[in-house]
């Protein structure tokens, strides 16, 4: 009997041990044990996933790393990324896939994409943004900058190559290494500096002007410098007048492709006078013969009118270009390759 009850003791303190070690939060020699199911009771002053030793976190799926953090907190996924909500980034986050956020995006520290893709379009490149970017400070990009939409800088911008803005462009300093392609308006509050800039937009040199006749001004219309005002034009009345300045641009829908203004002083007016480039302009073949192609043209005494030059002696300083169309005969528009001389 004493051996049967000695038994029976050991092998309720054996079952009572396993119990114990089995439903302990830490078993000897191990670390502690989470569920699959889900956990109860938790500290997360002592219980996490993760590790306690300088080495990095590194989470698989089919045996291969998806999201590695190393021991200083620097974020590396692996393959893509897609969130339905915000993400917020204290730190740095490096991504070698996709990342996709279908809401907000905040990153406090740097967002490095390994992805090197070339952007051919809007929609192509290692970033792709299908809304608004807005930048708070400077924006430095190596090679290609594609921009669907408008861009809004208050600091910097470096281009190391091409930039292609479809939208409105708002920048404070701008420098692109390559060409500039603007198919909208683009407004720099500092300095542009381009190895090439491309107007979409446009086919002349321009300075606005006030015109003194304004209710007869029309684009192609041939002004001079008005003796009575400084800084003010008047519509040209007289033939081989040295004081020509200009043809109103805007004629047959070709537009100033640049023009040059200083809001507040003289260099600011309501008309855009074409200095250089080619524009419409209004000509009398009455006056001085046939216009054709090459023929140097000049005032003419019919108010805002070209003629093409017969007295060269006369013509100097009072040239306003050359014709590019022909004008047989009567009064009608001749294309201009504007070249006061």
């Amino acid at each position: 009997m004493q051996h049967s009850v000695t038994r029976n003791v050991a092998v309720t303190a054996a079952v009572l041990l396993s119990v114990l070690i089995l439903s302990a939060p830490c078993a000897i020699g191990q670390g502690n044990v989470w569920h699959s199911d889900g956990n109860r009771g938790t500290n997360p002053a002592t219980d996490f996933l993760g590790t306690t030793d300088p080495v990095s976190l590194v989470v698989r799926t089919n045996n291969a790393p998806r999201l590695i953090i190393d021991p200083t907190g620097l974020s590396q996924f692996l393959g893509n990324v897609t969130l339905q909500k915000d993400l917020a980034v204290q730190n740095n986050a490096t991504i070698q896939g996709n990342l996709g956020v279908q809401s907000n995006l905040t990153v406090q520290g740097v967002t490095a994409l390994a992805n090197a893709m070339p952007s051919t379009s809007p929609n192509s490149g290692a970033l792709v943004v299908g809304g608004g970017a807005g930048i708070g400070g400077n924006l430095n990009v190596g090679v290609d900058a594609n921009i669907g939409r408008n861009l809004n800088l208050s600091g910097s911008a470096n281009i190391g190559n091409t930039l292609t803005v479809s939208g409105a462009t708002a920048v404070k300093t701008l420098n692109v290494n390559g060409p500039a392609n603007f198919t909208a308006g683009a407004t720099v509050g500092g300095t542009l500096t381009v190895n090439v800039l491309t107007i979409l937009g446009g086919g002349d040199l321009a300075e606005p002007f006030d015109v003194k006749e304004a209710e007869m001004t029309k684009p192609g219309m041939i002004v001079s410098i008005d003796p009575d005002k400084p800084g003010v034009l008047r519509l040209s009345s007289r033939s081989y007048d040295r004081a020509v300045a200009g043809i109103i641009s805007g004629a047959n829908g070709i537009r100033p492709g640049m023009t040059l203004q200083h809001t507040g002083t003289p260099a600011d007016g309501g008309y855009p006078v074409a200095l250089s480039g080619r524009v419409w302009a209004y000509a009398d073949a009455d006056s001085g013969g046939a216009i054709h192609p090459g023929d140097l043209l000049t005032t003419s005494s019919m108010p805002g009118y070209a003629m093409k030059v017969t007295d060269y002696s006369l013509s100097q300083g009072a040239v306003l270009g050359k014709a590019m169309s022909a004008l047989e005969c009567g009064r009608g528009m001749v294309l201009v390759l504007v070249s006061l001389q």
